[in-house]
């Protein structure tokens, strides 16, 4: 070999530049994932509104719900939520419903979808002031309990633009508070004979069959 000391060099610079190359790979890779967005945080939070369980929107109804909210952006969050309509317990349907004597029976349906932008927050943080738009729509049935194919339904659609905010307590408890201004359309059906109807409407709530309305609400939830 007529100069191996070459042979030795060229050697040791193609091990050291795989060994650089190496070393390099995995933030070449973290780059281009972060880059893609595979490494984004996919913060969640799940929450609940205990109040609604005792009065929501619609006349003479609680619900019981279920939100999801996902981080999709730096600032930006999209919720989605279902929840299931009860009866109001507190309402006194001897003076509501005709015969008096007769026990309502109530049950129903809500979905929701909101888009949300947060005002100032960590990137990715689920929390801070925040501008929302949010749609839903429910479907409730009253009818005396002795007479099922006797009743009447509201179906409620609403959408709102809200301003809110969530803190995280310790990173994991979340709290929200949010208020706002929006558009519905209730429509109103009876499928009872004149005899058995079991709420009038539209002398229950003079502001139920009115376009505009305000919200205000609360969420409780935990952060995954």
């Amino acid at each position: 070999m007529r100069h191996p000391r070459v042979y030795v060099i060229l050697l040791l610079m193609f091990l050291a530049a795989g060994a650089g190359y190496a070393q390099q790979r995995p933030l070449r890779d973290s780059l281009f994932k972060t880059r893609v967005k595979w490494q984004v945080p996919m913060h969640v939070v799940i929450k609940t509104s205990p109040l609604a369980m005792i009065a929501w929107q619609l006349t003479l109804t609680g619900e019981y719900r279920l939100v999801g909210e996902l981080m999709t952006g730096r600032i930006h969050s999209f919720q989605l939520g279902a929840s299931y309509l009860v009866k109001r317990e507190f309402f006194d349907y001897h003076e509501m419903s005709k015969p008096a004597n007769y026990e309502i029976a109530g049950k129903g349906f809500r979905i929701q979808g909101a888009y949300r932008i947060y005002l100032h927050n960590d990137d990715f943080w689920p929390e801070g002031f925040y501008l929302s738009i949010l749609g839903s729509y429910a479907y409730m049935r009253f009818n005396y309990e002795d007479y099922p194919n006797n009743f009447q339904s509201l179906r409620h659609f609403n959408i709102n633009a809200l301003f809110g905010q969530q803190i995280l307590i310790a990173d994991r408890v979340s709290m929200e508070l949010f208020m706002g201004i929006g558009y519905k359309n209730n429509c109103y059906v009876s499928h009872s004979e004149p005899e058995y109807e079991v709420l009038d409407f539209e002398h229950i709530d003079d502001d139920l069959m009115t376009p505009f309305k305000t919200i205000v609400g609360t969420n409780i939830g935990v952060a995954l």
